[in-house]
Order: structure tokens, then C-alpha cells, then sequence
């Protein structure tokens, strides 16, 4: 992870500028079983599958004990200052009501029980999502760009990426309702954009 903290501080980091390890995920994925597992985690960028972190940990989940360790091990550097972290993470298991069990995390800094955890910019240590003074993107963003956000996240849906306002084809095979409620959201975050984009142009003066 060399490299990494060099990014917004933590006070002002965003959960999708950190790195998450989900426990579920892992589980899902054959990366973590009962019994003990050595193993490494690779993050990469969703657009490009471009490598931007890695750790190498061992695990060991005890079934019947319902008690497990994730030690993590990596590398990272915050501030120009280079760090060398191993960090055992407590696992715990809880009976499901219709058998199985459900793993989690015990968070080492708050202690809490959870699923996922996150390490962001400037820290030093995975912990649980209350543990940091972060909040996600969408709630960072400006009304208008939030709704721009949306809007965009909604043509991509529809297989349109032309600009703000142009009409969209209901695409091959969609139904027709889906297609109306997807359409629906979207005039409402087109409508945004446009409300601030008037605002604004009412507000430029030419000289």
C-alpha cells in the first residue's frame, strides 16, 4: 500500500476514497473458510481492473468455538512517513435462525460488531465504518451535482450516454414499466441540473 494517505485528509475523506474489506464478500468468495487460510487481497480501480493496494493476511474461523482472527499485514505510507502494520482482527460468529452461522467483525477500535471495514486516506488501521469522521460521496456532493450523478447513473442504465435532456429510447427487451420509472427519475434529476444551471446563467453578467 506504499503511497497511500497522500490523498484528502481523513476528517475529510469519503468512504469511497478508502479502501473496504467486506467480510461477506470474502466469505462469498472462497477467500476465507473454517480452519486456517493464508491468502492476499488485491483492490483494484472498478473502471480500468487497474492493482491499487494489496495485504497479505492469515485467517483462522473456528466453528465451534464461533470465534475466529484476521491478521492483516501490510504496508503504508501517510505523510511521507512509511508504516509497517499487523493487525489481528477478531472474528465472530452468530447462530442464524434457520441454522448456520453469520460471521462478523469485531472492530479494533470501536469494538463494534460489523461486516465491513475501511481503511481511508491518512489512517493507519481497517475499523468500522463509525469510526471514522467520513461520510460517502453522494452526501459530500452538491445538490446539483448529485442530481448530474444520478442523472448520468440512469441514461447508463438505459444505454444512452448522450448529454443532459436528449431523448432516450426505451432500449431492446427492457419492459415498458421499468422503462417509464427509470424515465420518471430521470426527468426529476434532469430538471434539478436544469433549475441550477438557470440560476446560474441568470447570475452571469457579460462585461
Amino acid at each position: 500500500m506504499g503511497g497511500y494517505g497522500s490523498g484528502r485528509p481523513v476528517e475529510r475523506a469519503v468512504f469511497e476514497d478508502g479502501f473496504p474489506l467486506d467480510l461477506g464478500k470474502l466469505i462469498r468468495e472462497g477467500l476465507i473458510r473454517p480452519g486456517s487460510w493464508r491468502h492476499s487481497l488485491i483492490w483494484r480501480w472498478v473502471r480500468t481492473g487497474e492493482e491499487t493496494a494489496s495485504a497479505n493476511y492469515v485467517a483462522t474461523m473456528d466453528e465451534a468455538a464461533r470465534s475466529g482472527v484476521l491478521q492483516l499485514s501490510y504496508r503504508i505510507t501517510v505523510r511521507g512517513e512509511l508504516h509497517d502494520i499487523v493487525e489481528p482482527i477478531p472474528l465472530e460468529a452468530l447462530p442464524q435462525p434457520f441454522g448456520g452461522l453469520m460471521w462478523y467483525f469485531r472492530c479494533p477500535v470501536t469494538g463494534r460488531r460489523c461486516r465491513k471495514l475501511y481503511l481511508l486516506p491518512g489512517g493507519l488501521r481497517f475499523a468500522a465504518r463509525q469510526a471514522w469522521k467520513a461520510g460517502y460521496l453522494s452526501q459530500r456532493e452538491a445538490p446539483r451535482d448529485r442530481a448530474l450523478s444520478q442523472a448520468f447513473k440512469i441514461r447508463e442504465r438505459l444505454g444512452n450516454s448522450s448529454g443532459i435532456g436528449t431523448y432516450v429510447d426505451r432500449p431492446s427487451g427492457m419492459h415498458r414499466t421499468t422503462y417509464d420509472r427509470r424515465m420518471e427519475r430521470l426527468e426529476h434529476y434532469e430538471e434539478i441540473v436544469e433549475r441550477h444551471l438557470l440560476h446560474f446563467a441568470e447570475g452571469l453578467k457579460v462585461i
